[in-house]
């Protein structure tokens, strides 16, 4: 009698263990969505003001401008992570053709306001990536814990689902053409 106690007592805590160890791994997941979401908050908000002084030197560019914010608003509205990885890679397009903009108009290109949102947007580029590796790296530990034994048994008991990655898309991983 005293075996089976044991037993249901090692069950038991194994199975605390487990639940507490994905909780843990879940939060991660949902702390690391957390910092890439005030990197695209921060990301968009810069949007408003590079595309202002943009358009003021560059006016018939109309297009790429409102292409860009309605972009920005598109990204906004997203509802999961997919849809927000696609409208992000849209406007990260975007912006590159604003900048490639600037470059034929070198009173913009000189502009302190631009130089320094152009500053600003590098700087959450960088943070931005550094948040999405952060936050990929929480969700292959937690799906990977999810389908590992006797932590399945808890997931599923639980209804823990497999995390979707934030992946960058396909012609995001294509090498630049640069021409001289």
């Amino acid at each position: 009698m005293l075996y089976v106690w044991l037993t249901l007592l090692a069950i038991c805590l194994i199975f605390i263990y487990d639940y507490n160890k994905l909780i843990r791994l879940n939060q991660q997941v949902n702390e690391g969505w957390s910092g890439i979401d005030v990197q695209l908050k921060r990301r968009r908000d810069l949007i408003p003001e590079l595309v202002k002084i943009a358009a003021f030197y560059a006016k018939h560019e109309k297009e790429t401008f409102s292409r860009v914010t309605e972009l920005r608003s598109h990204a906004e509205g997203a509802k999961n992570i997919e849809d927000l990885a696609v409208a992000e890679t849209e406007i990260t397009t975007g912006l590159q053709k604003i900048f490639a903009i600037a470059e034929a108009y070198p009173e913009l290109k000189s502009d302190s306001q631009f130089i320094k949102l152009q500053d600003n947007l590098s700087t959450v580029e960088k943070d931005l990536s550094y948040s999405r590796r952060y936050y990929n790296a929480a969700v292959r530990n937690y799906n990977i814990a999810i389908y590992m034994f006797p932590e399945i048994i808890v997931a599923n008991a639980m209804g823990y689902k497999e995390r979707s990655f934030f992946e960058i898309s396909a012609s995001e991983r294509e090498n630049v053409n640069v021409k001289f």
